[in-house]
């Protein structure tokens, strides 16, 4: 990782996904785990998580018995459609909890209980929905923290606080479903930040929809040594833009914009056919002191990302 002359840090994608057949048996081992500890937190509901586990399991025991070429001809689109997002999310979801799993409290297991919910179809999502994969980007960016060897807490009145280096950092979580909502999103974050008294504050954009709106068919088609570059593209058309509103509106309080993006790309020429890929950018908006504290706290949210 490394912050360049704009002060954007940079944290990209694990390399090894860029190449590799992707290893579903690890993902399922991971998911019955998670689905267990849920069990032990009280949270044994059938949900969106359990749907996930449940369609990828079904994937595997298909492949298994040489039937999925079969079911691939016969499968209706829209369950299709599921399963697909099950691989991805499911991927996403694991990341975040393997890193909370030692960070267990009451207000944790609240924003779980939200987050299990809505449909499993990503596609399917809706306004009245919306709610519990925000509480799930919550947890992701609580999870980078976490990775990281800082307590998140869901409790100080920031969607999650942590302290670092004496610090008191908040961060406010946002994710815009259109690319036209972004601003008024990232406005709402300075706005609640400043009703805090955190030294550090810092408003977290989740750019995953945007980028892939949940129709399978709005999938980019990348070149597999690509990936990165499509991806940095993408961040500084919807980046760019929005930069002058934060500029042209300082806001003491507000000391950096995280942007993040977990998306599936379809791969030229394959195999493996779809890769999923995650890139984020810590814009800075720190002066003097806090700059520097800034990109300290980067790095350390870097070498975090190296042991997940």
């Amino acid at each position: 990782m490394a912050i360049d002359a704009s002060g954007i840090a940079l944290v990209r994608p694990r390399g090894e996904r860029l190449s590799e057949q992707y290893d579903f048996s690890e993902l399922i081992s991971n998911l019955e785990s998670i689905d267990c500890w849920l069990q032990k937190l009280g949270l044994s509901n059938p949900d969106r998580i359990r749907r996930y586990l449940s369609n990828i399991r079904r994937m595997i025991e298909v492949q298994k018995s040489g039937g999925l070429p079969e079911l691939q001809r016969t499968l209706p689109f829209d369950e299709a459609r599921e399963i697909f997002w099950s691989y991805v999310e499911a991927e996403e979801f694991v990341r975040a909890i393997s890193a909370l799993r030692t960070y267990d409290h009451p207000d944790l297991r609240t924003i779980l209980r939200s987050a299990l919910k809505g449909p499993a179809d990503l596609f399917l999502e809706k306004a009245t929905t919306k709610q519990a994969r925000d509480h799930l980007f919550e947890l992701i960016m609580g999870g980078r923290i976490a990775a990281a060897g800082y307590q998140p807490y869901f409790n100080r009145g920031a969607d999650i606080s942590f302290n670092f280096a004496t610090l008191h950092v908040d961060v406010e979580c946002k994710r815009p479903l259109i690319e036209a909502g972004l601003e008024g999103l990232i406005r709402k974050g300075i706005d609640q930040l400043e009703q805090g008294k955190s030294e550090l504050g810092i408003v977290a954009v989740s750019l995953s929809r945007i980028i892939v709106p949940g129709d399978p068919g709005s999938i980019p088609t990348v070149p597999n040594d690509e990936i990165e570059a499509y991806l940095d593209q993408r961040f500084g058309e919807i980046i760019e833009p929005a930069k002058r509103f934060w500029e042209s509106r300082p806001s003491p309080r507000l000391t950096g914009v995280w942007f993040y993006a977990f998306v599936p790309v379809r791969v030229f020429p394959g195999p493996p056919f779809y890769i999923p890929a995650r890139l984020e950018r810590v814009v800075s908006t720190a002066k003097g002191a806090h700059k520097g504290l800034l990109e300290m706290l980067v790095q350390a949210l870097n070498l975090g990302e190296k042991r997940q």
